[in-house]
């Protein structure tokens, strides 16, 4: 929920995000790369500077935003291990 709290410019450090929720194997950072956050980036959700492995927030981040509260502020019904702080 970096991206949805902080300011308009705030980044989120890919591995940095990842080691935090324990991904020794690299699954997780694998299928952000090749599959999540492509997807994300495409829609505009996102902006991904792969050279940095930094995301910030895209032009139509906005049109997300209503999800991603319902999420937050609904994290303590969701299924086990579905949502981390972390991210």
């Amino acid at each position: 929920m970096i991206l949805l709290e902080r300011d308009q410019k705030a980044e989120l450090d890919i591995p940095e995000a990842i080691m935090t929720r324990g991904d020794e194997g690299g699954t997780l950072h694998a299928k952000l790369v090749h599959s999540h956050l492509p997807k994300l980036e495409e829609f505009g959700f996102i902006e991904w500077d792969r050279e940095a492995d930094v995301v910030t927030r895209g032009p139509r981040f906005d049109d997300c935003r209503p999800y991603l509260r319902a999420i937050y502020d609904h994290r303590d019904k969701l299924p086990t291990g579905w949502y981390s702080e972390e991210g």
